[in-house]
């Protein structure tokens, strides 16, 4: 990338409730699927 836009480090975002009430509805189905997927697995 050119001087003006440093080259970005991907940022890991934390799974504690990091919504900002803008996510799209796809998104939340998203995060809805994946909470109940890490339930499932520690229940099991």
């Amino acid at each position: 990338m050119g001087l003006d836009k440093p080259e970005r480090k991907p940022v890991e975002p934390s799974k504690a409730n990091d919504l900002s009430g803008n996510e799209s509805a796809q998104r939340k189905r998203f995060i809805r699927s994946e909470e109940e997927d890490a339930g499932n697995q520690q229940a099991a």
